[in-house]
């Protein structure tokens, strides 16, 4: 009788442990609330596709680009000087990674 009524007691509770699981939507991946926290949309900025600019001057001529294997190169004069401009067109700041060589050249 002890027996009888343990395996009653256990199989009792493998099948309300079976129901609650399958009908949660555990093992399924799909939660069964969902939360009802209403969503905030995301501020994204609009992409712009304006004229950035980076010039090349050499002695404050600007040099003529010349474009290879998906890049622009300037041709280098040994002893010159030279600088770079960079152009902005939006009306605000934007941040800018710049290096020479592999060395940077901002520091801000």
């Amino acid at each position: 009788m002890k027996r009888t009524l343990k395996g009653l007691i256990v199989g009792v509770l493998m099948a309300g442990l079976l129901l609650v699981w399958s009908s949660s939507g555990w093992g399924t991946g799909v939660p069964s609330v969902v939360a009802a926290t209403p969503q905030r949309p995301e501020r994204i900025a609009p992409s712009y596709q304006g004229e950035f600019d980076v010039e090349v001057l050499i002695d404050g001529v600007r040099q003529e680009k010349l474009a290879g294997r998906g890049r622009n190169y300037v041709e280098a004069v040994k002893g010159a000087e030279y600088a770079l401009r960079i152009r902005n067109p939006l009306p605000v700041r934007v941040a800018v990674a710049l290096s020479v060589d592999g060395l940077n050249t901002i520091d801000a």
